[in-house]
Formats: C-alpha cells, sequence, structure tokens
C-alpha cells in the first residue's frame, strides 16, 4: 500500500497544472449621446397639451410632474379618463417612444419637467 502511495505522489508531482488567462485589451468607443431637458405647463384643453412632439431619434423619455396637480398622459387626444396618471412629483421613463406625447389636467395647471435622449 506504501509504494502504491509513493507511485501516485510521484505522478502528481510530475504534472504541470498551469491555467492561462488572457485578457482582451480594452475597446475604446466614443459615443455621442444628446440629452434634451426642458419644461412645459400642462393645461385641459380638447386633445391634451402637447409635452413633446415626436423625435425618430429619441432613445428614452422622462416626465415628471413637478406640479401639484395630477396630470394624465397619453397620445394626441388625451383624456382624463383615458391617460396615465401621473400624479404630482411621479415620474415615468418611456424607453424606445418616438410618438408624440400629450398631457391633460383635469382642472387647474401642472408642470411637466422633460428630460429626452
Amino acid at each position: 500500500m506504501r509504494s502504491f502511495i509513493i507511485i501516485i505522489a510521484c505522478l502528481l508531482s510530475s504534472l504541470s497544472f498551469a491555467q492561462t488567462i488572457s485578457t482582451p485589451a480594452p475597446v475604446s468607443t466614443a459615443v455621442s449621446i444628446s440629452v434634451l431637458t426642458s419644461q412645459i405647463t400642462v393645461t385641459n384643453p380638447t386633445g391634451g397639451t402637447l409635452i413633446k412632439a415626436a423625435n425618430i431619434n429619441r432613445k428614452s423619455i422622462l416626465i415628471r410632474n413637478t406640479g401639484l396637480v395630477s396630470m394624465y398622459v397619453g397620445p394626441r387626444g388625451v383624456t382624463v379618463g383615458l391617460g396615465f396618471l401621473l400624479k404630482a412629483d411621479e415620474t415615468m421613463v418611456l424607453d424606445r417612444n418616438t410618438a408624440a406625447i400629450y398631457g391633460i389636467v383635469s382642472a387647474g395647471t401642472t408642470t411637466a419637467s422633460i428630460f429626452e435622449e
């Protein structure tokens, strides 16, 4: 039994365990990002207030209701009953939306702050 252990120990000591790790060279890519910010007063006209015009290059848009009155967000013709409710101090993000965005309030006015990329 002892000679068997010695033979295994000799075999293991003669084996070479090497691991090669290659790290790819860093790639530098110039990226141009255009960010637009704006504020719009949202009222309650028929069809809604245009918050942001259509933009085929838009990647995402963040809309924050910075006013005190709830607003409803949707496409042209948005109504209080059919729009997406955005309460005071709430934010919504729309990714890959290139369409025009409208807002409406049931009464009074509010402010929509926009961050568009």
